[in-house]
């Protein structure tokens, strides 16, 4: 969209075409008028759905925001025109530029799902002046008899998001009392449609984590998987206490089976009966045997883990590259962040038996499971926040962006997105530069989504911005991310949020608190979803891939055997079970990242 679009009539009077091309847009009752007619400040642009023929105009009416204060700030009012659709209220100052009246969008625009409303039936106060005391009410109410035109109607409204609250004042009792109204209305259509239209549902998988349930202290990680000797899905639960597993929709069967201490992450190589476990910056690996003990003795068996890496190890991602499984780790020297290579080995017995001693068994890795490939000795990164695999690439992320690097042959890397070219580069990558980047993810055969904190970016194979594609604005601040295709999921302490990279428009909005995700889809070294051919959609399978954990109430689910009662306090694993509606037809196909 053009931010500098003019909105023009064909009037031979100036002043006439002014007033006409106001009234135009100020008293129509269409949304796809204002596709058009909104100016957004530069990157700031949010595309509101206006083009859905679903899409309506609820309300529209002037309001006014007071003065700023200060040294050198103005002491005029501003007058506002505030558009209420059925999904956003957007917020806008007409302004007269050559001869045209433009309509600049002043703040991000608010879903209804994260608007909230105070000061609904405050006593109205006088421009330029503070709140009234209780003194001058009674001066007041004589004034509102007469209808004074220099009182105000205070309606603050809230941003649960990265907004924050925004004092707006109503010309009368009656303009407010309609915003309050036509607002309440609009939210409450707003929740029946998106119920019909969810994207996903929240299903608890571990119950109650409180005071005598089988998993003690801070959840940090989970996992699925299916091991191959057994066709039911299998959960992880790692976290401060140790390692439990489980099955999925039975969370009697949830029990420890490694009691180590702060576990960060867990990955599954099932084709090569391997578990990787991060404990307490210790990287090590055991038979898969450990979770599902199917194939060894049951009686006095205990695990011997395999050390796969140095102390102060800071993450780890496994992935597959030309037929390769590779284990690919960061740990932390006196000077920054080093890297290195594991090439996981098939044997035809993983697990051997390491020693027997008064009628036990002490089963562990063969050392062959494991090789060191190389060394990334060339990447010089101070703090090192993750990893993860992009096709036949490995993206580093860290405070810089998002370095790329070939962990099999080769000694140079690139950080993306690219340096500035010009003005709007040089914005952009100011923005880059101050936000954290979380993920890295291939949405199509020749794009990425570079995922920080506060937005998501697009760019292309060779890690330049897209230029046609907006950018996604996350209405939190992201503090962790997941995906399943088309849909990016961003978490924070306030609620989940859900996007569809296809149309970069917001999708669903989960009113959760103290949400933490658990399992972001990595985890295993099996192919990612193939991004879909040129000209082809997204196909939205009904596998689960996103775990979270939430403390205090459980979220809301629908019955099930994991829908048990209530503790104080407690933990609460659950997951994101995607709602399949339609499956779109399309077969993806993959292609070689060229960074």
């Amino acid at each position: 969209m053009d931010t500098d679009s003019q909105l023009t009539l064909q009037e031979p009077d100036a002043a006439g075409a002014r007033t006409g091309q106001k009234d135009r847009f100020e008293t129509c009752t269409s949304a796809l008028i204002w596709q058009s007619g909104l100016v957004w400040r530069s990157g700031e642009f949010v595309d509101l759905g206006l083009s859905d023929d679903a899409r309506s105009l609820v309300h529209t009416g002037k309001l006014l925001s007071r003065p700023k204060r200060g040294f050198g700030q103005t002491h005029k009012w501003t007058e506002l025109f505030v558009l209420l659709f059925d999904n956003y209220l957007v917020i806008t100052e007409p302004r007269e530029e050559y001869g045209l009246i433009k309509y600049h969008v002043t703040r991000h625009p608010i879903p209804l799902e994260l608007l909230t409303t105070t000061n609904i039936a405050h006593p109205p106060i006088q421009r330029g002046a503070g709140e009234p005391s209780p003194k001058v009410l009674a001066t007041l109410g004589s004034r509102l008899r007469s209808g004074d035109d220099t009182l105000v109607y205070p309606w603050e409204i809230t941003h649960v998001g990265r907004g924050g609250p925004c004092a707006l004042f109503a010309q009368s009792e009656e303009a407010r009392a309609q915003w309050n109204e036509r607002l309440s209305e609009a939210q409450s259509l707003r929740i029946a449609t998106q119920e019909r239209k969810k994207v996903f549902d929240i299903k608890p998988l571990s119950g109650d984590l409180g005071a005598g349930a089988p998993i003690t202290g801070r959840v940090t990680c989970s996992l699925a998987f299916s091991p191959k000797a057994d066709e039911r899905v299998h959960i992880i639960f790692g976290g401060d206490e140790g390692v439990w597993t489980g099955i999925q929709d039975d969370p009697s069967s949830i029990h420890r089976v490694l009691n180590v201490k702060m576990v960060t992450q867990c990955a599954v190589l099932e084709d090569f009966d391997v578990f990787i476990v991060l404990a307490d910056g210790a990287l090590s690996a055991y038979p898969l045997n450990v979770l599902v003990p199917s194939r060894l003795p049951q009686n006095d068996v205990t695990f011997a883990p395999l050390r796969l890496g140095e102390d102060k190890v800071v993450c780890f991602s496994v992935g597959q590259i030309l037929d390769r499984t590779l284990l690919v780790y960061a740990w932390k020297k006196r000077h920054g962040s080093t890297f290195r290579v594991l090439e996981a080995i098939p044997l035809k017995e993983t697990a051997s038996l390491m020693s027997a001693i008064d009628g036990g068994a002490q089963y562990g890795l063969d050392e062959r499971c494991f090789r060191v490939h190389r060394d990334l000795s060339f990447l010089s990164i101070a703090d090192c926040y993750d990893l993860m695999f992009a096709h036949a690439r490995v993206a580093v992320l860290h405070q810089k962006g998002f370095q790329i690097v070939d962990p099999l042959v080769g000694d140079r890397s690139v950080t993306i997105p690219l340096g500035p070219r010009d003005k709007m580069d040089k914005e952009l990558a100011k923005r880059c530069d101050t936000c954290r980047p979380l993920q890295m993810l291939r949405t199509s055969r020749n794009e990425f989504l570079l995922c920080y904190e506060e937005f998501g970016l697009f760019v292309d194979r060779d890690g330049d911005p897209v230029r046609d594609k907006p950018m996604m604005h996350w209405q939190g601040k992201a503090e962790q991310i997941a995906w399943h295709p088309p849909y990016v999921v961003t978490f924070n302490n306030r609620f989940i949020e859900t996007h569809n990279v296809e149309t970069a428009q917001l999708a669903q909005i989960l009113r959760v608190e103290n949400t933490r995700v658990t399992w972001d889809g990595r985890g295993t070294a099996r192919p990612s979803p193939k991004a879909p051919a040129e000209g082809r959609a997204w196909g939205f399978d009904s596998q689960i891939r996103i775990h979270g954990v939430r403390r205090h109430a459980p979220p809301e689910s629908s019955p099930g055997p994991c829908a048990v009662p209530s503790v104080p306090d407690a933990q609460y694993v659950f997951a994101l079970v995607p709602r399949v509606r339609e499956r779109r037809e399309g077969e993806g196909a993959s292609f070689r990242v060229m960074l």
